[in-house]
């Protein structure tokens, strides 16, 4: 029972260490888990994409979202979703990276 009860403790140390250091971890895995159709993309990772504006209805996508290298804007189309490299988003007059339609270049 001690070692359950360890065991479990542990766990719970290491899960809120990983929330702690990687936010995004525990939020891409859970709509991974939750959301067949819940896409990171390619050029990211699930410990360090942000979704930073998500559907305001009932699914669980996101619309924008950004990593170190990258703004994102989820299309829904055949095109899962199209990209803009944050150095060359700084060279867009205007840009905003909640709206694609600022995005230069595209």
């Amino acid at each position: 029972m001690k070692k359950i009860i360890f065991a479990s403790g542990l766990f719970l140390v290491f899960i809120i260490t990983l929330t702690l250091i990687k936010p995004n971890f525990i939020v891409n895995s859970w709509f991974i888990f939750t959301d067949s159709d819940y896409v990171i993309p390619k050029e990211s990772k699930i410990f360090s994409f942000n979704p930073t504006v998500m559907n305001s209805g009932s699914g669980d996508w996101w619309i924008y979202g950004e990593d170190s290298n990258y703004y994102y804007y989820f299309t829904g189309n055949d095109i899962a979703y199209i990209k803009r490299s944050k150095k060359s988003a700084k060279k867009c007059d205007g840009f905003n990276p909640h709206d694609y339609h600022t995005w230069c270049g595209k």
